[in-house]
């Protein structure tokens, strides 16, 4: 499927959000400043070895006519005589000639002459690696510029108007802290620029405004990043510590759910997310209880079935033969895993105790389908906790038995093209994706990374769910 907002993707369509790049920059500032610190050690090591202070001799010479004929006098003539002068005193004629004179065999450096802004005054200086250098320099260029003087200047004479001096000559030291400090500060510019403009072009979902022209689904809401107290082990808006901001998203999101679910006439959702770490049975639990606030049936069900954390999160023990698991594989009926809230009147727990293997097959076998249907008579919605899509197949299955998917996505975490994708992906399957929620957004709450771990497979893993 190929909308507006995939257009505007494919022809790198740039949202700019200050405080995001902020952010970004933030994030990675550590390392910027340490890779700024090694450029400017190592400038400062390559200059203090390589680099040797200089010598600078100087003279001052003036250009004179050779007589007092009123067009050599006149400003316009005396001007083009100086650029003349100073071009033939930077001329490589005049380096060859010095070079070749026995003041300056053997010495290496530079000759340069300027004029002296507003006067008739030209400025020669040689630099060198040493004083008696620059001195030997500066000499020969004064001594082998009259030989050429004579090809083609007759009009004017260059004279000099200080005599050579030790007073004369200045030590050009070398700064090596100052070229370290200038390093740094061009790795530490360059690192944020780059930043900078990785965040600005990528397309990893930060925000609502920039989600609304990217995705092909729409945004039911913003969940910000709220720290846990000490021992807590999952947020949910029933506790009485609850953060109200945190409360009054969740309302709002249970809003537009409800206007999303009743005006297409769906009971049941999952919610699911790319990956892992995503916030998504944080969503589904809290999801549960804002409609039950509301006075709605509601059953929540653990569906997945390689990393149950439902019953974690509500600190709930699961009675063995009382799973999901045991209820899909025909062990039990719908009512001895039904668990109702003490709380809540409407609120309907199906808890999973622990991973069980090849869960896609339990999932297939038609068994949850005839679930959902008895509970689509009886309660108002049905949502249930998947695994991330990204990694598993089991949310493929899941969608093709339920009505509705709400999509779980941590903010600067996934990529629009990838949402897109499986959005495509899941309706394919018969299901609609009635919008997504970012997650863990930066602002209010804490910045404490939520950690979800590692999925089960295979047989081995009833070992470490028996733990």
């Amino acid at each position: 499927m190929m909308n507006a907002a995939r257009n505007r993707q494919n022809t790198g369509y740039i949202s700019l959000d200050i405080g995001y790049l902020v952010r970004r920059v933030l994030r990675t500032l550590f390392v910027t400043l340490m890779c700024a610190v090694m450029a400017g050690i190592g400038a400062y090591i390559v200059m203090d070895t390589y680099m040797q202070d200089t010598y600078t001799a100087n003279i001052q010479l003036t250009v004179l006519p050779r007589d007092n004929n009123a067009g050599r006098l006149s400003q316009y003539n005396i001007d083009s005589a100086i650029t003349r002068n100073v071009n033939v005193l930077n001329s490589d004629t005049l380096q060859e000639k010095i070079k070749k004179s026995e003041v300056a065999k053997g010495v290496t450096g530079t000759v340069a002459a300027v004029q002296i802004p507003g006067t008739s005054l030209i400025s020669l200086s040689a630099t060198a690696s040493s004083a008696e250098q620059a001195f030997r320099l500066l000499k020969a260029a004064t001594e082998s510029y009259p030989e050429l003087a004579g090809y083609f200047e007759s009009g004017y004479v260059v004279k000099n108007l200080s005599n050579f001096s030790a007073n004369n000559i200045v030590k050009n030291q070398v700064s090596p802290l100052k070229y370290a400090c200038v390093a740094a500060a061009l790795v530490l510019m360059a690192g944020v620029g780059l930043t900078v403009l990785i965040a600005m072009f990528s397309d990893k979902i930060y925000s609502r405004e920039q989600a609304a022209d990217l995705l092909d689904m729409d945004i039911l809401g913003v969940l910000h990043r709220v720290k846990k107290r000490k021992g807590q082990k999952g947020l949910l808006i029933s506790d009485p510590m609850a953060d109200p901001s945190f409360i009054e998203e969740m309302d709002r999101l249970a809003t537009y759910f409800q206007q999303k679910m009743d005006h297409r006439g769906l009971k049941t959702a999952i919610i699911s997310s790319i990956h892992e770490n995503e916030g998504k049975t944080t969503l589904a639990a809290n999801l549960a209880l804002s409609l039950a606030v509301r006075g709605k049936k509601v059953a929540l069900i653990d569906g997945d079935l390689r990393k149950p954390a439902m019953a974690k999160i509500f600190e709930k023990e699961v009675q063995e033969g009382s799973s999901v698991s045991d209820l899909l594989e025909g062990k039990v009926g719908l009512k001895e895993v039904m668990r109702h809230s003490r709380k809540y009147k409407g609120l309907i727990y199906v808890w999973q105790k622990q991973p069980v293997p090849e869960a896609d097959q339990l999932l297939s076998n038609g068994r949850l389908k005839s679930v959902l249907h008895v509970f689509q008579k009886h309660v108002d919605y049905v949502i249930i906790d998947t695994p991330p899509i990204g990694i598993v197949r089991d949310t493929e299955i899941l969608a093709g038995t339920a009505e509705a998917v709400i999509l779980s996505v941590k903010q600067s975490g996934e990529k629009a093209a990838v949402l897109n994708d499986v959005t495509d992906l899941l309706e394919e399957t018969g299901t609609t994706v009635i919008g997504g929620v970012i997650n863990m957004a930066q602002g209010t709450g804490s910045r404490k990374k939520h950690r979800y771990g590692k999925y089960y497979y295979g047989y081995g893993n009833r070992r470490n769910g028996d733990k």
